[in-house]
């Protein structure tokens, strides 16, 4: 049976399953090391202070299929190692004292992330893909748990799905990568 344990760092929480996917937080000064340098992870960004229903809905939903598709993906590797599972949350930006324009300008020059949330997947050092999309039903939940778990994620870190690697390149829709 997984066990979970509490990973606390500079007052940022995250889960981390004892096994081979790990969900762990990441902070600006530890992006490098913990996604860059580890060379294989999926990151999702996120902001965990959202003012409105429907944010609040999307954020949960985003956090839901996150633990999801990480634990789906226990037991994938690449280069011999897990595949790590990254969340970064962006209220670390209140605490730097930036407004909310410039925290989305800085996600855009540090990540080239343009919206929240946003998923990327970094196979060896390199950012690979992203999906720039809040996930706001069940139907969505369920169809990125199962797109990420089952296509995108083995396709991409153990190698092609019947000759096929999967991606979004950008887009909310699942395809097969040329």
């Amino acid at each position: 049976m997984r066990k979970l344990v509490l990973s606390l760092g500079l007052g940022l929480a995250g889960l981390a399953y004892a096994g081979d996917s790990i969900i762990t937080s990441v902070i600006d000064r530890t992006f490098q090391r913990d996604v860059v340098d580890y060379g294989d992870a999926v990151v999702l960004f996120y902001g965990s202070a959202t003012n409105t229903e429907k944010g609040r809905i999307t954020h949960n939903n985003n956090k839901q299929a996150f633990e999801a598709i990480a634990e789906m993906s226990q037991g994938v590797q690449r280069n011999g190692h897990p595949i790590k599972f990254v969340t970064y949350d962006v209220m670390q930006h209140v605490y730097q004292g930036l407004t909310a324009k410039e925290s989305l300008s800085k996600l855009k020059d540090l990540y080239e992330v343009h919206t929240l949330p946003f998923f990327q997947v970094y196979r060896d050092g390199e950012l690979f893909d992203t999906m720039p999309c809040g996930l706001n039903d069940e139907g969505a939940v369920t169809a990125t748990i199962n797109n990420m778990g089952e296509g995108l994620i083995p396709s991409v870190f153990e190698g092609p799905l019947d000759g096929i690697v999967y991606g979004y390149e950008g887009t909310c829709k699942l395809h097969p990568l040329e």
